[in-house]
């Protein structure tokens, strides 16, 4: 390779060719190899996380950890095989086409089915009996860090990745009340890593009866929405499946007011995944990257010195290079995530610092912020504490800018026909909601052909609509609530 064809090789690796707005899948999917994010593998569907997008997990990890262990939360490690779906059939219906199973050890062919795990729920609850025989044993809150196989028909990077990291929490209590309070609880936890790591406002919601949890009392989630198409993706969820699963699992407890009565124990189940990195790089990625927020950014500021070689002499290099380094230890050791010189052009490092040897003379440095490319000089002498001030407005002016667009993206709509169309120009929309399983189902098949569906019933509601009638022109009934209607890609 010649030093033409090599810096060519350089520069196309380092730039997207598809843009966001005309193909947004394959921009994203060039995106997260090109940004070393992922690395394709042999198999189609499974991927390499490279360190770049792994650091940014370990974030999530660290965020949750805290909440989790401030809560009560203590981390277990689950068997990857599942031996005991058949106790949980209904929960599996809609995962059985996903599954996969093991089938041989060996040349020899296994004796009874077993399931890789797609979840965890049949590991914790066929010992949750086990571990959980009084009242002081209650309450019992556990959280397993994992991975998991789901065979996705069209998998996606992130989103619908065939194999997939993921937290799974589960927690058992001697009443409903609290099992309740839990469930939200998590939810806002999840709401806050998105609101504080990713900078991405979402919508808290619960989900429909379709749309909840087989088996379960109820399901909350977090909802996103890409605010450049409006696409909708559910980013974590919090349930509660009340005495459902402790039934068939045999979960209970002795009740200590009634002697010899047994109880069967409240159970709640919350869970995130790595789909939320995937979130994350739609939510905030352009032509030119990714863009990151500095609490999730594995490098925060990227030192680039110029000028180097208009040095007159070895010894003004010498000493550019040592003050450059000077300035490089001191902003490490202030906290701040620093890299020298890196490639880091699809990389979305927040902040990018200039550095020429007039600037040194002049005591001071040019600042390209990634998110909105503006460009400010920053003092050297007081470059650390500058820097981080500048770093909490990005992450803030993230946030705000997002949410503008979210709340710019949500339509209320109260009329049929404004309704399907509205969907089909891939809008948003708040509609009036009767909440019955079968009205919900003949809403969705009229929105099948459009990719839409009901996200969620947000807690957040629209003022001044009580009383309308249901979307759906046949259910005549008055309604209290108003649903989330949109294009979901998971």
């Amino acid at each position: 390779m010649t030093a033409k064809s090599g810096a060519r090789f350089i520069k196309e690796n380092l730039t997207l060719n598809i843009s966001k707005n005309v193909d947004f899948l394959g921009w994203y999917k060039q995106l997260v190899t090109k940004s070393e994010l992922i690395e394709n593998y042999s198999l189609p569907g499974f991927y390499i996380l490279r360190p770049w997008a792994f650091s940014m997990w370990e974030f999530v990890q660290k965020y949750i950890g805290e909440r989790f262990l401030e809560n009560g939360v203590k981390n277990v490690s689950l068997p990857l095989f599942v031996p005991f779906m058949d106790k949980l059939e209904e929960r599996y219906e809609d995962l059985a086409p996903k599954t996969t199973f093991l089938t041989h050890a060996g040349k020899h062919p296994v004796e009874y089915s077993i399931a890789i795990r797609p979840t965890s729920e049949s590991l914790v609850y066929s010992d949750f009996g086990r571990w959980c025989k009084s009242w002081r044993d209650l309450p019992f809150k556990i959280n397993h860090w994992s991975n998991s196989i789901r065979w996705h028909e069209n998998p996606i990077p992130f989103l619908l990745s065939r194999e997939f990291l993921l937290q799974e929490g589960y927690s058992g209590f001697n009443n409903k009340e609290e099992s309740i309070n839990e469930v939200y609880k998590m939810l806002d936890i999840y709401n806050n890593i998105y609101n504080d790591l990713f900078a991405i406002p979402v919508l808290k919601g619960r989900k429909s009866e379709k749309g909840k949890l087989i088996g379960s009392d109820f399901s909350t989630s977090i909802q996103i929405i890409i605010p450049n198409n409006g696409i909708g993706i559910q980013g974590a969820s919090s349930t509660h499946l009340g005495q459902n699963f402790s039934k068939k699992f045999s979960i209970y407890f002795d009740n200590p007011e009634v002697p010899g009565e047994k109880e069967y124990i409240w159970l709640t189940r919350y869970t995130l995944s790595i789909r939320s990195i995937g979130a994350l790089i739609m939510t905030h990625g352009d032509d030119f990257g990714l863009i990151l927020p500095p609490k999730i950014s594995p490098i925060q500021v990227v030192i680039i010195p110029f000028g180097f070689d208009n040095c007159k002499n070895e010894k003004e290099r010498i000493n550019f290079i040592k003050n450059i380094k000077i300035i490089d230890e001191k902003l490490r050791g202030s906290d701040l995530r620093v890299e020298m010189d890196i490639r880091e052009e699809l990389k979305g490092v927040p902040i990018q610092l200039e550095i020429t040897a007039e600037d040194l003379l002049k005591r001071q440095t040019l600042a390209n912020i990634r998110f909105n490319n503006e460009k400010c000089v920053l003092g050297l002498d007081n470059l650390a504490a500058e820097l981080k001030s500048l770093l909490e407005k990005i992450q803030s002016d993230m946030l705000k800018i997002k949410t503008e667009e979210l709340n710019k993206r949500i339509e209320i709509c109260l009329d049929w026909e404004h309704f399907i169309s509205g969907l089909e120009r891939h809008s948003v929309l708040l509609s009036p909601f009767c909440g019955h399983l079968k009205c919900e189902e003949l809403i969705e098949t009229n929105l099948k052909r459009i990719s839409s569906k009901l996200l969620n019933i947000p807690f957040e509601q629209p003022k001044d609509y009580l009383g309308k009638k249901c979307i759906n022109p046949k259910c005549k009934e008055k309604v209290e609530f108003f649903a989330l209607f949109g294009q979901s890609l998971c």
